[in-house]
């Protein structure tokens, strides 16, 4: 990581902002994440807008508070990078953040939210601090008790992709009372 480090700071040095999007490319989340935590005062934000969007998203969610913090306060004058940001967090990763900071800085942020994400984020902080209520994800893929396995596969493939986790499906009723939950390595061993 030092070698890295040190040839990702001589492309900043030189202002080789392409050369250093196409290297930072080259690595995964994590691996971003972990160089952003150690780089000098200044240098995270730099890297960070250099990130697509969808991979932004992995690394902010990987970062310390404090490096979040940071990236924030850069991002203040994109309003719409730091939108996207904002949108693109899965909400329980987002509403974990935003309690962290003073009540008027996440008024301010939650005004860059959609209205269906602020709607979320809205109801998962009216739950009580330290609550589970706080760490739920509503964003999860439910399935009806009479639905086939085809149905489910289907319904999975269909809904999965906004879906935080897929390691278990929730059974739900008509009125979405939770019936039973199964793991996904059922479903695929009863197919």
């Amino acid at each position: 990581m030092v070698e890295l480090k040190t040839d990702f700071q001589h492309l900043i040095e030189n202002k080789d902002w392409k050369a250093l999007k196409g290297a930072l490319n080259a690595y995964d989340s994590i691996q971003i994440a972990e160089l952003i935590e150690d780089c000098s005062e200044g240098e995270e934000i730099i890297y960070f807008r250099l990130l697509g969007r969808m991979q932004a998203k992995d690394v902010f969610q990987l970062l310390s508070h404090d490096i979040q913090e940071q990236i924030i306060e850069g991002l203040a004058n994109n309003v719409q990078t730091l939108s996207n940001l904002l949108n693109d967090i899965e909400p329980d990763d987002r509403t974990a953040f935003f309690e962290e900071l003073p009540g008027t800085v996440t008024q301010r942020l939650m005004q860059l939210l959609s209205p269906e994400e602020r709607n979320i984020t809205t109801q998962l902080l009216g739950y009580p601090e330290d609550s589970i209520g706080r760490l739920m994800t509503p964003e999860y893929v439910a399935v009806k008790p009479h639905f086939t396995i085809e149905q489910t596969f289907n319904h999975i493939r269909k809904f999965g992709r906004d879906s935080e986790t897929l390691n278990v499906i929730y059974v739900v009723s008509d009125d979405w009372k939770l019936v039973d939950d199964l793991r996904i390595k059922e479903i695929i061993l009863a197919y």
